[in-house]
């Protein structure tokens, strides 16, 4: 009997540690520690990690944190995020999330130069992180000023309010309007083919999902509510559509992080795009299908990138893909189908520590849109950095077609100063 007993013993001491093992690492309780406004109950809501969530291993919590930690700090709302696991009872932890806020709101007059549109006055107004909810609010309004025959007129004109970041489940929403006057122009082989003014009011609501059981994947549905009037054609050669409804969706994978002031990582989104255009008793209908790509690397200091962009339109024209290229001026590109590639290369020429960093990225550009045209160009940005405006960046931008350069037709290039990033 005592040698049974003794049997079981040993029996039980060896199979404990198993039994030991099977038990989930769990989050008892989640304390967040943060300097600023930014609020527990908004971060409870953001993040999809909560206290009684459980893993079946410790690398298997301590990854999936890391990666709540890093969406955090890819939404550019804080200076600083880390967090700390301690152990409460066996495999039971406590998490502590430490943040810092950025910098939220920005109010900006600027004067701002742009090839594509001349010198512009505007105000843009940032909001970043409202009440700390992260919400983020903006309101753009601008100018533009043209001389033409040695006197001062208005151009372009627009007001745009707008509110993203609203999560509500699993779901992101995002709203924006825009009420607008536009001077459009389409020019080919330097000959101008289109140009007509139009006011317009755009109406965008955007709801964006992870899908389930995927961390990077996402769908976005955006319905799009156009609405032109005012319109005066200079040439006789554009068509008006008072009212336009545009159905995109699209499918995304995600997977780039801000590592300070660079960022690593991948990204892809293939979309599509169904337009519906009524006119007296007919009605047009287009559609398009697109794919982006985008890639970062980080090798010391230094943090290469590229994209690749392609568009493919059926019954619709598609104006301003100069856009898609720096030192390509926006109007010069137009057509039902396009290829882009961007390749930059990245890297800091001033750091000061704590404060900001300026960055030079020199670049070439490369696109066609399927006619005889076919675009290269070069140029160089300028960005700052700032620490504590860590939701904003400037960059000062030039660059030049290069096939104008060696050619005989005129020298074109596009001088650009925005508070955000080529791609």
């Amino acid at each position: 009997m005592i040698h049974k007993t003794i049997v079981l013993l040993i029996l039980l001491a060896a199979l404990s540690p198993a039994f030991a093992e099977t038990q989930p690492y769990s989050i008892g309780e989640i304390v967040y520690k943060i300097e600023g406004q930014t609020t527990s109950g908004a971060l409870e809501r953001y993040m999809d990690l909560h206290s009684g969530d459980q893993f079946s291993s410790y690398i298997e919590m301590e990854q999936t944190i890391a990666e709540e930690v890093q969406n955090l700090l890819n939404l550019r709302l804080f200076q600083e995020g880390s967090y700390e696991l301690e152990t409460e009872i066996g495999n039971e932890f406590t998490l502590t999330i430490y943040l810092k806020d950025g910098w939220k709101i920005y109010p900006i007059p600027y004067p701002k130069y742009d090839s594509n549109t001349g010198f512009r006055l505007g105000m843009e107004f940032y909001y970043f992180n409202v009440g700390g909810s992260l919400l983020n609010f903006f309101i753009e309004g601008a100018v533009d000023l043209k001389l033409e025959n040695g006197r001062m007129k208005t151009g372009d004109w627009k007001i745009n309010p707008s509110v993203n970041n609203i999560k509500i489940g699993s779901f992101i929403f995002s709203a924006e309007i825009l009420q607008s006057f536009t001077n459009n122009r389409t020019i080919e082989n330097y000959v101008l083919q289109r140009d007509y003014d139009v006011y317009r009011t755009d109406l965008i609501i955007s709801s964006k999902i992870n899908l389930p059981e995927s961390e990077n994947i996402f769908y976005t549905v955006s319905p799009e509510f156009r609405f032109a009037y005012g319109f005066e054609d200079h040439l006789g050669t554009a068509q008006y559509y008072p009212f336009q409804f545009y159905w995109k969706h699209s499918f995304s994978y995600e997977a780039i992080d801000w590592l300070d002031f660079k960022r690593s990582g991948f990204s892809g989104e293939a979309g599509h795009s169904l337009g519906f255009s009524p006119y007296d008793d007919d009605v047009k209908i287009s559609t398009s299908i697109d794919l982006e790509i985008l890639y970062f690397h980080t090798w010391r200091k230094i943090n290469p990138s590229i994209r690749f962009y392609a568009i493919k339109s059926w019954n619709e024209e598609i104006e301003d893909l100069g856009e898609n290229m720096r030192g390509v001026l926006d109007d010069y590109m137009f057509g039902e189908q396009a290829l882009f590639f961007n390749f930059s290369l990245e890297f800091p020429i001033v750091d000061v520590k704590d404060k900001f960093e300026l960055h030079l990225q020199p670049f070439i550009d490369m696109g066609t849109v399927f006619k005889s045209d076919f675009r290269f160009s070069g140029g160089t940005d300028l960005i700052v950095f700032a620490d504590r405006f860590s939701s904003l960046q400037f960059r000062f931008s030039f660059g030049a077609d290069l096939n104008s350069l060696f050619s005989s037709d005129p020298d074109t290039y596009e001088l650009e100063i925005s508070s955000s990033l080529a791609y």
